[in-house]
C-alpha cells in the first residue's frame, strides 16, 4: 500500500513539474559536475498500439542518454533509442537519434528534454503527449561515479502514456512497458566534442 501511494505522490509530482514552463530548468548545477559528461544506458520491453489500430506491436528498445554540463553550467542532451520491429507491416528494426542545445525549446525530433539539478541528482524528463519518463542520476560523493534510474509515468492513475513516433509522426498508445536496470557512466570533458 506504501509503495503505490508513494508510486502515485511520485507520478503527480513529475506531472506537476512537467507542466511549469521553465520552473526546472533554472536551478543550477554543482560545481563537481561542470564540465562533465554523463552517459545512461537501458533497454526497454514496450508495448504499443498506434492510433487507428487494434494491432499491438512489441518492441525492444536499447536507449543511451548522453547529458553534458559545460563549464558555464549550460545542458546539452542527446539520445539514441535503436529498435527492433514488430507487427505486420513493422518489419525490420531502427534507430533515432534527438539532440538538444541549452536555447532549443525541442529537441531535434520535435521532443522535449527538461534537464535540473534537484534533490541531489540530475535529472532529465520528457514530457509526452500523455505521460512523461524521467532519468534520475545520483551520484557519489566526488561525482566520478553514478547510478541510474528510468521511470515512465502515465497521465493520472489510470490515464495513458501517448506519444508521436520520431520516424512517421504516428501517434501510439503505450500499453506496458519494462526497463533494465540502466548503467550510467561519469567522464571529464565534453562527449559531444567542442561546444
Amino acid at each position: 500500500m506504501r509503495a503505490a501511494l508513494s508510486k502515485a505522490v511520485n507520478a503527480i509530482l513529475l506531472s506537476v513539474a512537467l507542466s511549469i514552463p521553465g520552473n526546472a530548468v533554472s536551478a543550477p548545477f554543482p560545481a563537481p559536475l561542470l564540465g562533465k559528461s554523463v552517459t545512461v544506458n537501458w533497454t526497454a520491453n514496450r508495448q504499443q498500439r498506434f492510433e487507428g489500430s487494434d494491432e499491438i506491436v512489441f518492441r525492444v528498445l536499447r536507449g543511451s542518454l548522453n547529458v553534458y554540463i559545460s563549464t558555464a553550467g549550460r545542458a546539452f542532451t542527446k539520445e539514441l533509442v535503436v529498435f527492433n520491429g514488430g507487427g505486420s507491416g513493422q518489419r525490420g528494426g531502427g534507430s533515432v537519434e534527438s539532440d538538444q542545445a541549452p536555447d532549443d525549446s525541442r529537441n531535434s525530433t520535435g521532443g522535449r528534454y527538461i534537464v535540473h539539478f534537484e534533490g541531489g541528482a540530475l535529472l532529465v524528463d520528457s514530457p509526452y503527449i500523455a505521460g512523461s519518463r524521467r532519468v534520475s542520476i545520483a551520484f557519489d560523493a566526488g561525482y566520478g561515479s553514478c547510478n541510474a534510474r528510468v521511470v515512465f509515468s502515465r497521465e493520472g492513475d489510470t490515464g495513458l502514456i501517448r506519444m508521436r513516433s520520431a520516424i512517421n509522426g504516428r501517434r501510439f498508445d503505450v500499453m506496458s512497458i519494462q526497463t533494465s536496470a540502466p548503467s550510467c557512466s561519469v567522464k571529464s570533458g565534453n562527449v559531444f566534442g567542442a561546444q
